[in-house]
């Protein structure tokens, strides 16, 4: 596709949210449910999109995470301007794939997931909590925000939708779209959310593979007795469909993964390696804290899920 059509679609598609110099931002907002409710949401709490220019945003974006979050700023860099500026000079000539590695993307998508997530779950955990129970949080808002953006290639329909949104999220598996239709269909959309960001939450910390007892102690947890559990292990179908998406969870890059759990939570004061990371039992954590399950339904309930 020609960045002559693609600027065209970006201009004709805008809405008053609308960051007019990110590059298919009011497109996304038009075509996009999930990525228009998180965009509303991070507005209702309090944020704003800023281009005004950050170095170290510039350069190791997620050290800026938590400064970002505090001072409810989200940066993103102008990717539009330069368009014109090529189009004018050689019209009607330059191909997408010609510029596609080289122009800045943005990611107020993920960050605006991050935003929303943090605003939720102040309301639940305060600063006097326990180490691993601040950890937790935090490894539920880095799930929520892998989450939504996996759950929004489910709207992902044309070429336009999909290059614009490659332009604007960490996580872009279009070809699975139909394992999450699947998913949905046998389940709902409130069981998959609530799957999905489960699963992520195992690859935050560091799991490689699913075992059926993962699965088993999932669906307990969504309120699957154990003879629900024997029943529901019969339908293939639906077992396959369960695995297929668990597995989606842990293609996320093993280094942007090695960045997300390790060096960020460094930063936030924790100093677990990724072998300690994986021992940890957080499952018992959701079980048995009401507040998580109440943090979960509560950002269920906010996407509209």
């Amino acid at each position: 596709m020609k960045i002559k059509k693609m600027l065209e679609l970006h201009q004709q598609n805008t809405v008053p949210m609308a960051l007019v110099t990110n590059f298919g931002d009011g497109f996304l907002l038009q075509k996009n449910q999930l990525y228009r409710i998180i965009r509303s949401l991070a507005l209702r709490e309090g944020f704003a999109y800023t281009t005004e220019f950050n170095l170290a945003y510039l350069t190791l974006p997620l050290s800026q995470l938590d400064l970002f979050l505090d001072t409810k700023k989200i940066p993103y860099f102008d990717n539009v301007s330069i368009l014109w500026e090529v189009e004018k000079k050689i019209p009607n000539t330059t191909v997408w794939d010609e510029i596609v590695d080289n122009l800045k993307t943005n990611h107020v998508f993920h960050e605006s997931c991050h935003a929303v997530a943090r605003s939720l779950s102040k309301k639940y955990f305060y600063a006097e909590i326990s180490e691993e129970k601040k950890l937790l949080q935090i490894m539920i808002e880095e799930s929520f925000a892998n989450s939504c953006e996996l759950l929004a290639i489910i709207d992902v329909d044309d070429e336009a939708h999909r290059l614009f949104y490659e332009m604007n999220s960490y996580i872009f598996m279009c070809d699975d779209r139909s394992n999450l239709k699947n998913l949905i269909q046998n389940f709902g959309r409130e069981f998959v959310f609530y799957f999905v960001v489960i699963c992520y939450l195992h690859s935050n910390f560091m799991y490689t593979q699913f075992e059926d007892r993962n699965i088993e102690r999932i669906l307990k947890f969504l309120s699957f007795s154990s003879a629900e559990y024997e029943v529901f292990k019969k339908d293939q179908k639906k077992i396959k469909s369960l695995r297929s998406v668990a597995k989606l969870t842990l293609a996320l890059n093993p280094r942007f993964r090695m960045v997300t759990s390790v060096f960020y939570l460094r930063l936030c004061g924790f100093k677990y390696q990724p072998n300690e990371l994986k021992k940890i039992d957080f499952m018992t954590q959701l079980e048995t804290d009401i507040r998580f399950k109440q943090f979960l339904s509560q950002l269920a309930k906010e996407i509209k899920i």
